[in-house]
């Protein structure tokens, strides 16, 4: 069956978006200063991984599709047409815009979107973002090294053609949005340095890169931009590594228009990051065997305690999916049930004493006596040692549990977590799509990520069904169910998720956040004066 999906918003639903009523025109000519927390190691789209890079490339590249005031809106391509392949795949064809050029004047044509997504997946680049494109038929292939065997092809200059093995709601939202799948072409790719070089650096999107200071980078409205009439903005000015403490009083000095690591303000936007901290206990592990047990250590956790404990802008989560992430049917993902655990401060006490009654009745305080040290070990990033004190102590004051304390530098923590070499971890998870499956399929059996080495069939029934429901609220409803049955399982302890405040002045409209740590500003308008 084949459906022709015609050019409407995908929905505002799926974009954070900072608006305001009554928005109007605005001269041409607009310029915005904007203060960054830190500076861009890379411009290259398959490479970029911080709010910086991301928010940078995304205004020097351009996807095929892009986020707009209005909604998820048409970019690259001019349109596109989904066939839904009757055996739950779909196959998207994208119809790229005529007469779009990149920087130096050459066409920008389907096979520099094969080149460059085949670039993304390929071990070679070692991009942090080459799970983005997971979904793509042939994923798997080509991230053991066949990169043509990804399901992305070029049937003319003009028509891109991509199968996905499986129904992806977010596919046009996320990824075809992403700036770590925008498009690169071979030729530029190939010359060392290509991306931080004015001289070099070959882009598509509504700005060019002008010119590059000691502390920042001045980006320009590219020529013949095909939506220029559309720009509120012809110029942006990052100025980079910029303190919170300086960035504000700019800001206050009207010296700055957009901080984006700010502090609380009045005119600060709260946003969610894309990240949960959490215990991981690994289903490989003896001592951890007892479903009481890991439940009883999840429920004696004072999760508000140690957030504040965590540090700035870190808050008591009640799920694994942090609340700035959308759900299939539009809205927030955490508002369709009651969160799995209850954080109520005038509960813990309850909580926490029922989990210890239950804990010392099943007798299950027997299954870490049978290690060697009688303790279970819990595997932790130095810097994050306030943490796991406090762990190790409400352990033992509320249930006598000993924890052995195993701290390590972030690279040691990752191999030990890659090997499975933990009994209880510590750690960030964080997701590449603004979708409760970026958070939840890795914990489906042998999926990367899964690194408890947690198994259910139960678990892969839901995110199978997921996967192949048609329906937005069914999925969600698969989604919410496989949330609750991990967190229940107590192989994964949710503990709490990060914030932070943006600035943008009040008198401007049109500033947009992903959800994803990327921001853009090439709608933004002034507020006409009333």
């Amino acid at each position: 069956m084949r459906r022709v999906i015609r050019l409407l918003a995908l929905g505002l639903a799926l974009v954070l978006a900072l608006t305001a009523c009554g928005a109007g025109e605005t001269a041409p000519g607009l310029t915005l200063r904007i203060a960054m927390a830190d500076s861009p190691a890379t411009l290259d789209p398959a490479l970029v991984s911080t709010d910086t890079e991301k928010t940078l490339a995304g205004h020097l590249f351009e996807n095929l599709m892009k986020l707009t005031p209005e909604g998820v809106m048409p970019a690259m391509c001019r349109s596109y047409e989904v066939t839904d392949n009757l055996d739950g795949t779909e196959t998207y064809t994208f119809a790229l815009r005529e007469g779009v050029a990149w920087s130096d004047g050459r066409s920008v044509t389907a096979g520099d979107f094969v080149f460059a997504w085949q670039r993304l997946v390929d071990p070679e680049t070692a991009s942090p973002n080459a799970a983005l494109l997971d979904m793509v038929a042939g994923y798997e292939e080509a991230r053991a090294g066949d990169v043509h065997a990804l399901q992305v092809e070029a049937a003319d200059e003009h028509t891109l053609v991509v199968a996905l093995n499986c129904h992806c709601p977010y596919f046009l939202s996320t990824v075809c949005t992403a700036a770590a799948t925008c498009p690169v072409r071979a030729d530029v790719v190939s010359q060392s340095g290509w991306d931080m070089n004015l001289a070099s650096i070959t882009t598509n999107g509504p700005y060019v890169l002008s010119r590059r200071t000691a502390d920042g980078m001045e980006l320009t409205a590219a020529e013949g931009y095909y939506d220029a009439e559309r720009m509120g903005v012809t110029t942006l000015q990052f100025t980079c590594n910029v303190d919170t403490a300086a960035a504000m009083a700019q800001y206050d000095a009207g010296e700055l228009d957009v901080v984006m690591d700010a502090a609380a303000h009045d005119d600060a936007v709260l946003s969610y990051l894309p990240q949960t901290t959490v215990l991981l206990a690994n289903q490989m592990a003896g001592s951890l065997r007892s479903e009481t047990l890991r439940q009883a250590l999840s429920a004696v956790i004072d999760r508000n305690a140690l957030a504040d404990l965590a540090g700035e802008g870190c808050m008591a989560v009640g799920g694994i999916v942090p609340r700035g992430t959308v759900a299939t049917q539009g809205g927030a993902f955490r508002d369709l049930s009651t969160d799995p655990i209850d954080n109520t401060p005038e509960n813990y006490d309850t909580i926490a004493s029922a989990a210890a009654a239950a804990l010392a009745e099943s007798g299950a305080l027997s299954t870490i006596s049978e290690t060697e040290n009688g303790m279970i070990s819990l595997a932790y990033e130095t810097g994050s040692e306030e943490v796991a004190k406090a762990l190790q102590r409400v352990w033992k004051d509320r249930l006598g549990v000993r924890v052995l304390l195993r701290g390590m530098d972030s690279e040691s923590l990752a191999a030990a977590l890659t090997r499975g070499e933990f009994a209880l971890a510590l750690t960030d998870l964080t997701s590449d799509r603004n979708d409760a499956l970026g958070f939840l399929g890795r914990f489906s059996t042998g999926a990367e990520g899964n690194f408890g080495s947690y198994h259910s069939g139960a678990y892969d029934l839901l995110m199978r069904c997921a996967a192949a429901a048609h329906s937005a609220e069914a999925r969600d409803a698969y989604l919410v169910d496989a949330e609750e049955l991990l967190i229940d399982s107590g192989y994964v302890m949710p503990l709490y998720g990060a914030t932070h405040y943006w600035l943008v002045r009040p008198n401007l409209t049109g500033a947009l956040d992903n959800g994803q740590d990327t921001h853009y500003f090439t709608y933004v308008r002034e507020i006409p004066a009333a």
